[in-house]
């Protein structure tokens, strides 16, 4: 067994204070190309060895019409379990966000030498503890998704595409010990439990991980994982049955409806007259909620229209 503790790493980095609605995005593009840059930029840190074994770096147009990619992999490593990670130390209750979301645009670029490993998307707590992660194994003519939750694995029964970028989706109910996950708009679980461990649940850290499946690291496998993206976002809790209230018209024929809005939310008015388009274009029909308890009351300010027209409000994190 390898032991997944990541504290100890994060005495020079600080902590990072964080909030709802989107915690950090990166593309790479302030990043390095070369190797061993993708540690020492933004907040990203590795295990001993990593920063200067060329196992990690930042790639130039790998794939035409990404960019600036991240990469870990390929090259010999002083270890079998390598990484690189990122802290967030996002507490939910004293942040107020029971939920993290991660978007990850990766994919595993399958091995060439015979040996194949195994590649982790992980979340640590605050206290470096491990406590749950997406496992991709590379085996040969495998390439299986598992989801481990710090005790054991399970095996989602789906599988990625080697040498493909594929959109891993994570949805961590941190308070509830619940998470989801899809991979390009495949569901591999819904509503599982995220840690068996009894480590407290907080978001620490996010980190991409390396194992080798062989006891010696010289006998790695040339495959390597490609990052090219991430975004991390946290959710404020929000009333699972949202209202509305009937449409009324104003002396002069206007339509108008109100509803209650929550804070960390932002409401965004849409209209159509035929359902194959949703408009949002009318004026004042952004509302960003600060304050708990705030009405909002909307009214069309185009005259009345001959032929109906519907209305919704969609409802997303505000940034």
């Amino acid at each position: 067994m390898i032991l997944r503790l990541l504290a100890a790493f994060w005495t020079t980095l600080g902590m990072v204070s964080a909030t709802t609605g989107l915690l950090y995005q990166t593309h790479f593009e302030n990043f390095t190309a070369g190797p061993n840059q993708w540690t020492g930029t933004d907040g990203w840190f590795g295990n001993p060895g990593a920063g200067a074994l060329n196992i990690q770096g930042i790639d130039q147009d790998q794939i035409t019409g990404i960019g600036k990619s991240a990469y870990l992999g390929f090259n010999t490593p002083a270890s079998r379990w390598n990484y690189v990670a990122r802290v967030f130390n996002h507490n939910p209750v004293t942040e107020g966000s029971t939920t993290i979301e991660v978007d990850s645009l990766l994919g595993i670029q399958d091995s060439t030498n015979g040996n194949f490993d195994s590649f982790f998307v992980s979340v640590y707590n605050h206290l470096g503890q491990f406590l749950a992660a997406i496992q991709f194994t590379n085996e040969n003519q495998s390439y299986r998704i598992w989801r481990d939750d710090g005790v054991s694995l399970t095996d989602t029964t789906i599988n990625f595409i080697p040498g493909e970028l594929q959109l891993l989706v994570l949805q961590i109910d941190l308070i509830n010990n619940r998470w989801s996950a899809g991979h390009d708009g495949i569901p591999l679980f819904t509503d599982a439990t995220f840690t068996l461990s009894d480590n407290p649940r907080t978001f620490g850290s996010l980190s991409y991980e390396w194992q080798i499946t062989d006891q010696d690291p010289a006998n790695h496998g040339d495959n390597w994982m490609l990052v090219a993206d991430c975004e991390v976002w946290a959710i404020p809790p929000a009333s699972d049955e949202f209202t509305i209230n009937p449409i009324t018209f104003s002396d002069t024929g206007a339509p108008g409806f109100e509803f209650e809005g929550e804070p960390g939310w932002t409401y965004q008015i849409e209209y159509t007259e035929s359902f194959a388009v949703w408009n949002d274009d009318l004026p004042d029909s952004t509302f960003v909620i600060t304050e708990p308890g705030t009405k909002v009351q909307f009214t069309d300010p185009g005259n009345r229209q001959p032929q109906a027209r519907f209305y919704r409000v969609l409802r997303t994190v505000t940034p």
